[in-house]
C-alpha cells in the first residue's frame, strides 16, 4: 500500500525547512570562501609570511583540505537523493507544484518573522521585501511561480555545478582511476561561488523571511585578524 500524499500544508513546511538548511549550508560555504581569500591575500601581502617555511604547509595542506571542503558544499546543492536537502530538489519539487508557495503565503511567512524577532515597526519594509523577491520568480499573473524562469535557473545551477561536482565525485569523494582531467583555477572557482550564491538567495529568502545566515561576512574585518601577531615569543613572556 501506499503511503498517503503529503498536504499542502506538509509540502510548504518541507520546503521551508529545506530551503533554511540549505541557506544555512550555503552562506557557511560562502563565509568559508571569504575568509580563505583573506587569509591567502594576507600572506601574500606579506613578504615574511611567504618566506616562511611552514607556509609551504598553508598553501598545499590546509588551503587544499580548505578548497576540497569548499567543493564538496556546492556539490551538496545539486544532490538528486530525494533524502537530501539540495538546491536541485527544492527546485525541482518547487516546478512540480508552482501553485504551491503562492504570493501571499510568501509575505504572510515574511510578515511572521518581523513580528517574531520584535520588528512590528517594520512591517511594510518586510512586506515590500518579500514582494520585490517574489517578482523575480512570478509568472504574469505576479502571484505563483514561474515555471520556465525556475526551469532557467536549475539548469543554471548545474551548469554552474557541473566541473565541480565531478571533481568532487571523481578527486574528493573517490581517487578515480578513470577520472578525467580537470581542474577549476582560483578566479573561476569566486566567479561560480558568487553566482551560486546569488542563485541560492534568491530562492530561500522567499521562505526565510529575512534570516539567511549571521550578516555578509566582511573581507577587510577577516583581514584585519592578520595584522597583529598571534603568539608571544618566549621571551615576550618573561
Amino acid at each position: 500500500m501506499n503511503p498517503p500524499e503529503p498536504t499542502s500544508a506538509q509540502i510548504l513546511h518541507r520546503w521551508t525547512k529545506d530551503a533554511d538548511a540549505i541557506g544555512i549550508d550555503f552562506n557557511t560555504v560562502w563565509t568559508t570562501w571569504v575568509h580563505t581569500k583573506a587569509m591567502m591575500e594576507a600572506v601574500g601581502d606579506s613578504e615574511r609570511a611567504r618566506k616562511h617555511p611552514e607556509a609551504f604547509y598553508l598553501r598545499h595542506f590546509v588551503l587544499q583540505a580548505t578548497i576540497e571542503h569548499i567543493i564538496l558544499g556546492v556539490r551538496r546543492q545539486v544532490d538528486r537523493d530525494k533524502r537530501a536537502r539540495s538546491l536541485r530538489n527544492l527546485l525541482e519539487e518547487i516546478i512540480a507544484r508552482p501553485d504551491g508557495y503562492a504570493l501571499d503565503a510568501c509575505v504572510a511567512r515574511s510578515l511572521e518573522r518581523a513580528d517574531g524577532w520584535g520588528f512590528q515597526g517594520h512591517r511594510d519594509q518586510y512586506e515590500a521585501e518579500a514582494r520585490a523577491l517574489y517578482v523575480q520568480v512570478a509568472d504574469a499573473s505576479g502571484t505563483q511561480f514561474d515555471v520556465p524562469k525556475l526551469q532557467a535557473d536549475l539548469a543554471e545551477l548545474a551548469s554552474l555545478c557541473a566541473d565541480l561536482k565531478t571533481i568532487a565525485d571523481k578527486y574528493i569523494a573517490h581517487k578515480d582511476r578513470e577520472a578525467p582531467d580537470i581542474g577549476v583555477d582560483f578566479a573561476t572557482l569566486d566567479d561560480r561561488i558568487a553566482k551560486l550564491r546569488a542563485l541560492q538567495r534568491k530562492y530561500t529568502r522567499l521562505f526565510d523571511g529575512g534570516s539567511a545566515g549571521a550578516g555578509e561576512p566582511d573581507p577587510e574585518e577577516m583581514r584585519s585578524l592578520y595584522r597583529f601577531p598571534w603568539l608571544a615569543d618566549a621571551d615576550d613572556l618573561r
